[in-house]
């Protein structure tokens, strides 16, 4: 979902960027992939969001810690 709805808002902010692959149906295309993709999540049960809510802080927290400790901002103060 997160992919299809970023191609369409590269595509207009940044029409000069080399494109490695074609886009045949632009913005249709994507655009039905980001609806279809929602579609499926609504069936999704409630175990694989309460997994997800876990995982998705744990990948947070570890990515925060490590950005506070290696950021070029921490190193200047």
């Amino acid at each position: 979902m997160v992919v299809c709805i970023a191609v369409i808002v590269l595509r207009y902010r940044r029409p000069d960027a080399s494109r490695t692959f074609r886009l045949p149906g632009m913005p249709v295309v994507p655009a039905l992939g980001a609806v279809f993709s929602v579609w499926l999540i609504t069936f999704l049960d409630p175990v694989t969001w309460l997994r997800f809510a876990v995982w998705f802080v744990i990948g947070a927290v570890i990515y925060a810690l490590y950005g506070y400790r290696r950021s070029a901002l921490a190193r200047r103060s």
